[in-house]
């Protein structure tokens, strides 16, 4: 009876403190709630508790399971086996073996160790837990495994409250859409928004992003990146590279903005700008406060400074707006406007455009400008005026139209047609189509051609010409050829004759070969330069010389009919020859009835000065991160789950 007395009340005994804290008020203890067995051994500072089999402790609103425990007097437990941990119904933590201090409310969990909340779960082989601060370490290296990112470090430590992991050292980040390289960053398990502390390197198979602070939120995909942030974009040879003092990246646009100092560099091309936004993956780039563009080609490096302007990816067309200046070798372009279509190499400038070259000493001004990069192929419209230096002297000619092309061996061809006028201060032009050849200086002027020189009329069905060391050689009157000439616009001297050839030196008149159906008019002068009579011969063909611009002597090329009238006998009307046209009122006074309102033209102003940019600095080559985690997804995704045990 005794022993079996002592049995029962050895058996009562350690049910009843087995479940002492199921009756006790003071909720702030440790309590043990359930164990299968267990003993319990007197020592000098109180109590202890050997607990084996689904034990199961309670503390607040905190729970912890095991396979066996020790539980001192003063609230420490020590849980090994299976180890659980439950708090406020939302923060679970697994892990072989646990120390809890439950006057500090303090975890030490070690060996496989996962945390988990309702954003993310955390993987370690080593967590201190404070369970009144809800703030996890991990001092030995973590893997966090969010929805859509996987992200580890080899220290740091997390903020459960407010949903934020903080990681120092080999921070690696890994999202379906890209990869992370850091030393130190924030996370929002919650939010999926990471925060940039450190040099810090985003990349996918093609693009690279990197920065030094800010941040980036997976979910509203949205970033802000400071710190020297630049953006690169690699495609087999080529690359892409923007800089800013910040990148703004919109995934609900999807659209990117550099701000401040923004950089945009593409192979041989180069955009610098105070803001440039991409629009669209394939859609449009923004270039906006005071942008500048380099490009490096064949024919010399290339510079323009233009207002706000922007290029069209998907059309591949850059447009230059608000006031453009280009630059390249010694050509200058202004105009008010300028679109280049990349893939036809095409360019447009238009409004007030202007070409200079000042090593030709040549300018073309016009409403509007086409030209081609590969062809060499340029039109110039909208009342079109070219000025050009030629025997030292400038001269200017306008048309509706000019056309400019570049034949096989690289020579151009002037084309200018509908309403020519041509002007310097001893030649000047009128007709209704000119061309011009580089390769031979050869021109041709037709539709009703006119030209003067000094006080010489030429007309002809065609007027063709010849330029040698900038001046004018020779000058054939095709079909219908006249020549007219008068001092005071009394008397004309006049040849007439199917075609005419005339010579020239220095642009001043030498002689004239006159072929078929030869007529001439012309009034002799004496020592004293008054004229002594008229003289009105025919004959096939004639060599008239000249002196001073007058007739000095005539070689006849076949019988002539000549006769001298004294200047009071004859009726000088009725010796005009059949043709004749006196057209001085059609004559070119000056370059302003060539320019007439387009005198801006004349105003061109010297090319901005465009300062060198410091190179961005040079993008390291990326190797995988070494360092893999305690405990892999895959493992996760195995790992037996355990909770359920509340």
């Amino acid at each position: 009876m005794r022993y079996l007395l002592l049995c029962c009340l050895l058996f009562l005994g350690l049910e009843s403190y087995a479940q002492r804290d199921s009756t006790n008020s003071d909720t702030s203890r440790v309590q043990l709630l359930h164990s299968n067995k267990g003993r319990g051994e007197s020592r000098a500072d109180g109590r202890y508790l050997f607990l084996e089999g689904e034990v199961h402790f309670k503390q607040k609103e905190m729970h912890l399971w095991c396979d066996t425990a020790q539980q001192a007097p003063n609230d420490q437990v020590l849980a090994y086996g299976d180890v659980e941990m439950l708090q406020d119904d939302s923060i679970r933590a697994f892990s072989d073996s646990l120390r809890y201090d439950g006057i500090k409310r303090e975890a030490e969990l070690k060996n496989q160790v996962v945390l988990q909340d309702s954003s993310m779960t955390l993987f370690t082989d080593y967590l201190h837990y404070d369970l009144a601060q809800k703030k996890a370490s991990y001092p030995q290296g973590v893997l966090i495994v969010s929805d859509s990112s996987q992200l580890q470090s080899k220290r740091g430590y997390y903020e459960l409250e407010s949903k934020m992991a903080y990681f120092v050292d080999s921070v690696r980040l890994n999202h379906p859409k890209y990869k992370l390289i850091t030393d130190s960053m924030a996370f929002n398990t919650e939010e999926e928004k990471s925060y940039f502390l450190a040099p810090t390197y985003m990349y996918d198979d093609e693009n690279l992003v990197y920065c030094e602070s800010g941040y980036y939120d997976n979910k509203a995909e949205r970033a802000e990146l400071t710190g020297s942030p630049y953006y690169l974009q690699r495609k087999g040879q080529n690359s892409r590279r923007a800089s800013a003092d910040t990148i703004l990246y919109v995934g609900s646009e999807d659209s990117y903005y550099l701000i401040g100092n923004a950089i945009l560099e593409e192979e041989s091309q180069k955009v610098y700008a105070d803001t440039i936004v991409r629009r669209g993956m394939k859609g449009r780039f923004e270039f906006l406060g005071h942008p500048r563009f380099e490009r490096k080609g064949k024919e010399g490096n290339q510079e323009i400074l233009a207002g706000d302007s922007y290029y069209d990816e998907e059309k591949e067309a850059m447009v230059f707006q608000d006031g453009v200046t280009a630059k390249r070798g010694s050509q200058i372009l202004r105009s008010e406007t300028l679109e280049y279509s990349e893939s036809r190499k095409e360019a447009w400038a238009k409004g007030q455009v202007i070409l200079e070259d000042t090593v030709e000493q040549s300018r073309l001004m016009a409403g509007s400008v086409y030209y081609n990069d590969s062809t060499g192929q340029m039109l110039a419209q909208d009342h079109p005026i070219a000025l050009m230096l030629l025997d030292g002297d400038s001269l200017w000619m306008t048309a509706d139209t000019f056309r400019m092309e570049k034949d096989s061996a690289g020579a151009y061809q002037l084309r200018a047609y509908h309403q020519v006028q041509v002007f310097k201060s001893d030649i000047q032009a009128l007709g209704d189509s000119l061309v011009y050849n580089e390769a031979d200086s050869l021109f041709e002027l037709r539709g009703n051609p006119r030209i003067w020189l000094d006080s010489v009329q030429f007309t002809a069905d065609t007027l063709r010409g010849r330029l040698a060391d900038q001046s004018l050689q020779e000058l054939f009157l095709l079909q219908h050829a006249f020549m007219a000439s008068s001092k005071e616009e009394v008397y004309f001297n006049q040849i007439k004759a199917r075609d005419i050839r005339a010579h020239f030196q220095n642009n001043e008149l030498q002689r004239a070969d006159i072929q078929y159906n030869g007529e001439m008019v012309y009034y002799a002068l004496d020592e004293q330069g008054r004229y002594a009579g008229v003289n009105d011969m025919d004959c096939s063909d004639m060599q008239v010389r000249f002196k001073e611009r007058n007739v000095d002597r005539i070689k006849f090329m076949g019988q002539p009919k000549a006769v001298l009238y004294p200047m009071g006998q004859v009726k000088h009307e009725k010796l005009q020859l059949k043709g004749f046209k006196w057209l001085e009122a059609e004559r070119p006074k000056d370059r302003w009835s060539l320019t007439g309102p387009y005198a801006w033209g004349l105003k061109a102003a010297a090319l901005p000065e465009i300062p060198p940019a410091a190179s961005p600095n040079e993008i390291p080559e990326l190797e995988e991160p070494k360092e893999k985690p305690s405990l892999s997804p895959e493992e996760l995704s195995n790992q037996k789950r355990r909770g359920g045990k509340k």
